[in-house]
């Protein structure tokens, strides 16, 4: 049986550009605060199941607020929090990022505060906001096993010499206490070292190394659940059994090209366990054809593969197909996405097809 599914959100987010999310400089020495909103609306035909794992034919997305300030040349602050209605989340307000910059002389900068782990360069640049995604949904990986936030003490440089080398050195509180800052002490650390050229292609080797905790074997609760809140998400199961401590390694390459009217975005995963658990992989592979300046056909493929441990369920989840990226306006674009999509860490799921649309206005 077909359904339709619409999802609405409302995302706000700074004006600067995403690449530039967690790097913000004010360009003189008067004090400014921005901001701003952008929404999409989301809906899709499925030929088996409903993907959202629930019933409802109307699903109501997160809400996030974004401010930014820049105090002077130097200090710069930024703060995101979202809101969803409890029937989706068990946290209905939770804070995303919120973290204070000092720029360091020779483009180099001090953040201090909770942002997203810059172990990919697609969880380093991108927002809440669909406006800017290249397709529809994120990686697969995000979901799964490389953390999305981390409450930190993060030292960095961008555009450093003519090949525009930048790194990122952090110590974090560990996902699974990202909103108690340190207050276990430091129990992860990330490191990664890049070039991007001033076009924007970018290419970014990410290590992360975060201490986990595990309940039971194979089934647990994982710091990578806490982000989603729910008991039931992204293959995690929770029960009550004595916790015990493990450490999730991830190592990651993203590669980022515009050649011509082409453009190419690669994310590439791997992350293992100091305890039993076997290698988690993941492939997320982008490739558009700028047919015009407005009109963006495009090829995706996102691969995931977990195998038992850190609470993952084993099995292989897959996204693949085409869809089209159609700019209305400056501020609001289309898309549209015919995939194949398979869940193997979900129990008796079959292969689906799916049709999905994407309508996202930045509204400010």
């Amino acid at each position: 049986m077909l359904r339709l599914v619409f999802c609405a959100a409302v995302a706000l987010h700074s004006s600067v550009a995403l690449s530039e999310s967690n790097h913000m400089t004010s360009n003189s020495g008067d004090n400014s605060f921005d901001w701003n909103i952008y929404s999409h609306l989301e809906g899709y035909l499925n030929d088996i199941h409903s993907t959202q794992g629930k019933d409802d034919y109307f699903i109501l997305g997160e809400s996030t607020f974004f401010l930014s300030g820049n105090f002077g040349d130097e200090l710069s602050i930024l703060y995101e929090g979202t809101y969803q209605p409890k029937r989706y989340r068990d946290d209905v307000l939770k804070s995303e990022r919120w973290q204070i910059r000092y720029a360091l002389p020779k483009n180099h900068y001090l953040i201090v505060g909770k942002n997203h782990t810059p172990v990919t360069h697609w969880n380093d640049s991108f927002h809440h906001g669909r406006l800017f995604y290249p397709s529809i949904s994120r990686p697969l990986s995000l979901d799964k096993f490389v953390p999305l936030h981390d409450s930190a003490v993060r030292v960095g440089a961008r555009s450093l010499g003519e090949h525009g080398f930048f790194y990122d050195l952090s110590l974090g509180s560990g996902h699974r206490y990202e909103n108690k800052f340190f207050s276990n002490g430091v129990l992860s650390e990330t490191v990664s070292v890049g070039l991007q050229s001033e076009i924007g292609n970018v290419v970014r080797l990410g290590w992360h190394r975060n201490a986990a905790h595990r309940v039971g074997h194979g089934i647990t609760t994982t710091p990578l659940e806490f982000h989603s809140n729910h008991h039931l998400m992204g293959g995690m199961v929770a029960h009550d059994h004595p916790e015990v401590l493990d450490v999730l390694t991830v190592i990651a390459m993203s590669v980022r090209l515009e050649l011509g009217r082409v453009e190419l975005l690669t994310e590439a995963a791997v992350s293992d366990g100091s305890r039993d658990t076997e290698n988690n992989r993941a492939l997320y592979q982008y490739l558009g054809y700028r047919l015009t300046d407005n009109i963006v056909p495009y090829a995706v493929i996102d691969w995931l593969k977990l195998e038992r441990g850190l609470g993952l369920r084993a099995g292989v989840e897959s996204r693949s197909g085409v869809g089209v990226k159609i700019m209305l306006t400056d501020s609001a674009d289309l898309k549209l996405e015919s995939l194949r999509h398979r869940d193997g860490t979900k129990n008796n799921t079959p292969a689906a097809v799916e049709f999905r649309m994407q309508l996202s206005v930045s509204l400010k």
